[in-house]
């Protein structure tokens, strides 16, 4: 009986070991099969692909002069478009991914994708992942699996560039993804 118990006990402790690991720490490395990921904790912890050269990088025009909008954000220009589809696409991506442990850690949470766009072809060229690094539940999920949604989303995913967005250098979008909206 006391054998049983102590079983029992070790299982539920490796449960709670494994529920509560942050795989992220700023200033990280994460070195994986076929990727490396960064780490960086600025208002958010960021992490992304090291072979990104986008994530730093400033956005101009694509004669080498600044951007400046004299108007407030919400009336600047549109520099990319995307249909309906796009958000559901994602989420898609998201749950085709994860399991149905990673979904209900991330259920009450949310996340920020920033996705790098070919200012030509509206293609994804890199893609940004943004999380709250102290109560987030998306801390828990596995660098691969950032790693196979960073594919599919590149794969899966482009947008129609406007007349102002082909003028820039590249374009960035960014979107939530809820985890109450994966299944």
């Amino acid at each position: 009986m006391k054998k049983h118990v102590f079983v029992i006990i070790c299982l539920f402790l490796t449960i709670l070991g494994v529920q509560g690991q942050n795989y992220y720490t700023s200033g990280q490395d994460i070195v994986g099969n076929g990727f490396v990921y960064k780490c960086r904790e600025k208002l958010n912890m960021e992490i992304y692909n090291a072979n990104n050269v986008l994530t730093d990088a400033e956005q101009t025009r694509k004669n080498g002069s600044p951007i400046v909008y004299n108007v407030p954000l919400n009336a600047r220009p549109r520099k990319v478009q995307h249909e309906p589809y796009i958000y559901i696409t994602l989420v898609n991506i998201f749950n085709s991914t994860l399991s149905a442990y990673d979904k209900d850690i991330v259920r009450p949470d949310f996340m920020g994708v920033i996705m790098y766009i070919n200012s030509d072809t509206g293609k994804v060229m890199e893609v940004k992942f943004l999380f709250n690094p102290s109560k987030n539940g998306f801390v828990h999920i596995a660098p691969e699996k950032y790693f196979a949604i960073e594919q599919k989303i590149k794969q899966r995913m482009s947008f129609i560039v406007t007349a102002e967005g082909k003028t820039l250098n590249f374009n960035m979008y960014t979107m939530p993804v809820r985890g109450k909206d994966l299944e």
